[in-house]
């Protein structure tokens, strides 16, 4: 009986340190490459990214605040002549939300670089376009420009930049969008 015991316990032991064994040696190979250095560009490159989350206009502009106030009219005037006082709400909503996609452009000392267009997001294509490019520049001062649309405007543009900036070995500038003032940024 002491013998089986014993068996037992050893068993228990080995199963114990193979699992150890296990499941520290991904656990050590994690920590060694976690610390390595890594970089993303070249070091002696400077970066532009494009990082624009942007709405473009709606397709069809249909003001739902506006048909509310006119349906709330109609409401007041059926109660007021004593006829059956019914809301038509179904008018409400049925406006497509769906909007159009955003256009970038992009030049670098007058070359131009890029010119995409950025589908809307969600399932009824009525969220924003995420734009996400990068491009490597040389050292230096250059010239940037970029233009955005984001309605069905298809010549013109809504939004431009354009503006001589420096830019450094290892260092990134992006392009944004601040939704509050309309207008596009680089930092």
């Amino acid at each position: 009986m002491n013998g089986k015991k014993t068996g037992i316990i050893r068993s228990i032991i080995s199963a114990v340190v193979v699992s150890a064994v296990v499941v520290s040696a991904p656990v050590a190979l994690v920590f060694f490459f976690s610390d390595m250095p890594y970089t993303f560009s070249n070091p002696a490159d400077s970066m532009l990214k494009l990082s624009i989350k942007h709405s473009g206009k709606r397709i069809v502009e249909c003001n739902d605040l506006a048909l509310l106030n006119e349906e709330a009219q109609a409401y007041r005037k059926t109660i007021r002549e004593g006829a059956g006082a019914r809301m038509k709400l179904k008018k409400l909503g049925g406006c497509s939300r769906e909007r159009h996609p955003v256009y970038v452009e992009l030049y670098v000392d007058g070359e131009k670089r890029a010119g995409k267009s950025y589908k809307p997001g969600g399932w009824e294509k009525d969220g924003p376009s995420f734009v996400y490019e990068k491009f490597s520049l040389s050292p230096g001062t250059h010239e940037v420009e970029v233009r955005l649309r984001d309605s069905k405007d298809g010549d013109g543009f809504d939004y431009t930049f354009k503006e001589d900036m420096p830019f450094e070995a290892g260092r990134v500038r992006a392009v944004g969008f601040d939704e509050a003032g309309k207008r596009l940024f680089v930092r």
